[in-house]
């Protein structure tokens, strides 16, 4: 299993800022949930003599950089914590958002069309963060899972040798939300479950016989949530959009659905349920691979504060220690092997 948490700025629910401000961030789920987490780690360890890892996704892009004048600044401001993180023998992963700012709509905006200025973006970020870390970085999870042939081509470029973004079927046309006019844009249909060495003609499936494959390796998100949470996911989504007054949406649309992926931060009825489809799986298809963000850690008000709490993160974290194997997204290619994908 691998553990990833995307270390971004706090989320409005948590207490961040919304989309429409180019003002310094929020980062109370690095600067706070983050060692909470460890902390229960750290005491299950005591109890079981077991560790659990987990790989960091730290952010750097063009958004970090005209925020802070520097792509990798989260990595910079908090140095300390990253790297004790990873003396305990957690890894460090780039995470990378195409946010770019819109002077028409005074907000930031998820960019999927230009792709000259996408490459720009993971160029300036990927070396940003190597310079900052002291050597390459070989792993990447992509914001809001966003990919398309150029972002994939670039990635594969600059050197990462594994990719955690794809979810298998997944497709959001895109929302406003938070202050943004559109975000969460992300197509994954006709994805395989396995990992596989994407096309150069799709990022969304492996080579054909006739086809170029790029060298990174694309691990998918594991997505086999049972049907009764994601079909509870389904409504709540739906009430979201009705909430704002996008019945359409709400209907219609071809939207993100809640518990597409068991977050690690989820009840563990959820996390564990679809943990259990995972032990009657062949795993030879490639690790399970599970995701969080860190402001999940903080406390929230509503439903969403106990969908998503550290609580649920702690007792998860016994649930993983069934399962068995931890890993590593650049650990899982050595286990692997080179020909056996």
């Amino acid at each position: 299993m691998i553990i990833l948490c995307d270390c971004d700025p706090d989320t409005v629910p948590y207490g961040g800022l919304a989309h429409d401000t180019r003002e310094p961030l929020k980062w109370r789920g690095v600067r706070e949930g983050i060692p909470k987490l460890v902390e229960a780690l750290d005491g299950i360890e005591s109890e079981t003599g077991r560790r659990i890892n987990l790989t960091w996704c730290v952010r750097s892009d063009l958004q970090m950089k005209e925020i802070y004048g520097d792509a990798a600044w989260p990595y910079l401001e908090f140095r300390e914590l990253w790297q004790g993180l990873e003396s305990r023998g957690d890894k460090i992963a780039w995470h990378p958002h195409v946010w770019r700012w819109s002077d028409e709509h005074h907000c930031w905006c998820q960019e999927i069309r230009d792709d000259a200025w996408i490459e720009e973006c993971l160029e300036e970020g990927y070396q940003a963060l190597c310079r900052a870390v002291g050597r390459p970085v070989e792993s990447c999870r992509m914001g809001w899972e966003f990919h398309n042939n150029a972002s994939m081509r670039t990635v594969d470029r600059l050197g990462v040798r594994v990719d955690l973004s794809a979810t298998p079927g997944h497709y959001c046309e895109g929302t406003g939300d938070r202050g943004s006019i559109f975000h969460k844009y992300t197509d994954w249909r006709g994805t395989p479950s396995r990992p596989y060495r994407p096309s150069l003609e799709d990022y969304r499936r492996p080579a054909r016989a006739d086809e170029r494959a790029l060298g990174i390796m694309e691990v998918p998100l594991w997505e086999r949530v049972g049907w009764i949470w994601r079909g509870i996911g389904r409504v709540y989504v739906a009430a979201k959009h009705l909430a704002r007054g996008r019945a359409k949406e709400a209907f219609f649309g071809r939207k993100e659905t809640m518990f597409h992926i068991p977050a690690f931060t989820m009840p563990q009825m959820i996390f564990a349920s679809s943990l259990g489809q995972a032990r009657g799986t062949d795993l030879g298809h490639g690790p399970v691979v599970v995701a969080f963000h860190c402001d999940e850690l903080l406390r929230s008000e509503g439903l969403r504060g106990r969908i998503y709490a550290l609580a649920n993160a702690t007792r998860n974290a016994r649930a993983v220690l069934a399962m068995g194997t931890m890993t590593t997204p650049t650990g899982f290619l050595s286990e692997a092997g080179a020909g056996c994908l």
